[in-house]
């Protein structure tokens, strides 16, 4: 297990929304060793998409799964394919960080593969 580290200071372009699931999962994330210098970039990623999913989401929930063009028509309302989009890239994201139970539960078993001797080693 890595050693736990400093949280890193969150860059300045992540704003509102992404600021406070920045502020929510930056420390939490830094005392379980799973947060570096290196992992800004993708961290501040997850934090702008997790505020455009909010937001997308937000204007689904008032607007509805359909909205009228200007002439009329009915079509999908666009944030609900920001949405979709955006819950995909939060799932990849999600997983480099391991903030799924799924993730979480295959780190400890492959730590607990590596503490056994090999010749007690069973292959999954």
């Amino acid at each position: 297990m890595k050693n736990h580290t400093a949280i890193p200071v969150c860059p300045k372009y992540v704003k509102g929304e992404a600021r406070k699931e920045w502020d929510r999962l930056a420390p939490a994330l830094a005392e379980k060793g799973l947060l570096d210098k290196v992992d800004i970039p993708t961290l501040a990623r997850y934090c702008i998409t997790h505020a455009r999913w909010i937001e997308a989401e937000a204007n689904v929930a008032k607007y509805g799964l359909t909205v009228k063009t200007p002439t009329g028509m009915v079509i999908q309302n666009p944030s609900l394919g920001i949405s979709n989009t955006a819950a995909k890239l939060l799932t990849k994201y999600a997983s480099i960080f391991r903030l799924s139970t799924k993730e979480r539960k295959a780190a400890v078993e492959d730590e607990m593969l590596l503490m056994t001797p090999p010749k007690l080693r069973m292959v999954k």
